[in-house]
């Protein structure tokens, strides 16, 4: 369970990671590339704030 701490860091983290996705080709390639092997941003679409998870499951969506 996140800290009341942990969340903003979570939803900053996640709008840069979006903000990438959308803008960056080669960002998105690498994002793919962990997603395969560690799963991180679809943790966080199971797990995170209600915003995390809405831009997460964007994310992911995005990058299948």
């Amino acid at each position: 369970m996140l800290s009341t701490y942990d969340k903003p860091i979570e939803q900053m983290v996640n709008a840069i990671l979006h903000t990438l996705c959308y803008n960056d080709r080669t960002r998105l390639q690498e994002i793919w590339r962990d997603e395969s092997v560690n799963g991180t941003i679809t943790n966080l679409s199971l797990n995170g704030t209600t915003r995390a998870k809405r831009k997460d499951k964007e994310i992911v969506e995005y990058i299948n």
